[in-house]
């Protein structure tokens, strides 16, 4: 083995097996180890490429070199991924696995993990959806549901792949109770679950004003990919049941292809689609309710982002994250039920008293779940696992 190198105090050791343009998973990475220092441990990055400028201060290494970084992540992906592979083990053969924690993000089935139990070092694992066991029986039926062919892309191969991997890990990070639901699943025990939390960003909307509306009318607000996994098709009947006069529903996202036929032609009245904006903050801004029915999720980002805007919040138990408290800054509803959503829906429009409260829980209860809060929680969990490991090995060498 190499010499083992110094390192300041402790150090996590992060994996990000993807391209990072300041936005999906490899930005919400990146937020969640800022706060590492301040706990008192330096952070080593180390991805396949970035296309953006990362926070200062953060160290980094690339795995493909620059001149690569406009080329198709389609075509540079795999090569990008052993070269990821190769460097990790190399870094980690040079460190102390008593002072250095190894922080997975998911992406890609990886050698690293197996060689970092090897070495012995503490390794953890980020979920950012429910673990495709669970996805997958969920996905499934609905598609069978609205008579699609599953295009979501969890198979049988991937579930079994993901299982035996996350058995591997010491410690997985779960953000939410179905996410916790979905480890239990699978055999995960309690006690290698860390209840934990994403998080948003209030600077990114800090200049945006809000959308302009009719006066008077109420605006429900989607924001996401369109299509099964995000409950649109049970969405767009519950707004059709629901059947409000003075209310728009605004949908801002890309349609899945297998559902765009369905979605074009079911589309009731008050409903606008938007593929895309630049100004979600001011969408968010002139919501006054963010309604997400998603069947299948981890702690999704539009709810934070929507709520710390001072939208109300209607979703799904897959939707609530750790923010959401049925009644009191939100409503929850069952996935899939569409009688459940409408009348949901209605209870909103129709009781103003209910809807301003539970818009200013929402955005207050937001501000506990701005990326610096979660940051500074989940880099003080990383320290306490750093010293545990390293008390345990003080009583194992003094036994």
């Amino acid at each position: 083995m190499a010499e083992l190198l110094s390192v300041p105090d402790k150090l996590a050791l992060v994996y990000q097996p993807n391209s990072y343009v300041r936005r999906g998973p490899p930005e919400t990475c990146v937020q969640m180890i800022a706060r590492n220092r301040s706990a008192g441990f330096a952070t080593e990055l180390m991805l396949v490429r970035a296309r953006a400028p990362l926070p200062p201060g953060l160290a980094v290494s690339e795995a493909l070199p620059r001149f690569l970084n406009r080329v198709p992540w389609s075509a540079v992906s795999g090569i990008g991924f052993r070269r990821l592979d190769r460097q990790f083990i190399r870094r980690l053969r040079q460190l102390d696995p008593a002072n250095t924690v190894v922080d997975v993000w998911p992406g890609w089935p990886s050698p690293i993990i197996g060689e970092a139990r090897r070495l012995g070092f503490t390794i953890v694992r980020t979920m950012i959806n429910s673990a495709c066991a669970l996805s997958k029986d969920i996905l499934d039926q609905a598609y069978r549901n609205h008579a699609l062919a599953p295009t979501h892309g969890v198979t049988d191969r991937l579930v079994q792949a993901e299982t035996e991997e996350l058995h591997q890990y010491d410690y997985i990070f779960s953000p939410s109770a179905e996410v916790d639901r979905s480890l239990a699943m699978i055999g995960i025990p309690d006690a290698r679950v860390i209840h934990s939390s994403f998080g948003w960003n209030p600077a990114r909307f800090a200049a945006s004003e809000p959308a302009e509306k009719a006066e008077g009318r109420l605006r429900f607000l989607f924001v996401g990919s369109v299509g099964v996994r995000k409950g649109v098709p049970e969405l767009l009947e519950a707004w059709r049941r629901a059947a409000l006069p003075d209310a728009e529903l605004l949908i801002i996202g890309n349609v899945e292809p297998s559902y765009s036929d369905e979605f074009k032609a079911k589309l009731p009245a008050r409903v606008v689609h938007m593929p895309f904006s630049m100004n979600i903050g001011g969408f968010y801004k002139s919501a006054d309710v963010f309604v997400f029915p998603s069947l299948e999720e981890g702690a999704p980002q539009v709810v934070y982002e929507a709520a710390g805007c001072g939208a109300a919040i209607l979703t799904t138990p897959m939707g609530q994250a750790r923010m959401i408290e049925p009644d009191v800054n939100g409503l929850v509803v069952p996935p899939g039920d569409v009688d459940a959503l409408t009348q949901a829906i209605r209870r909103l429009a129709e009781d103003p008293a209910l809807l301003a409260r539970l818009k200013q829980a929402a955005a207050e209860s937001a501000k506990d779940f701005e990326y610096p809060v979660v940051a500074e929680r989940r880099a003080a969990v990383l320290r306490t696992l750093l010293e545990r490991r390293t008390a345990t090995d003080r009583i194992a060498v003094g036994a």
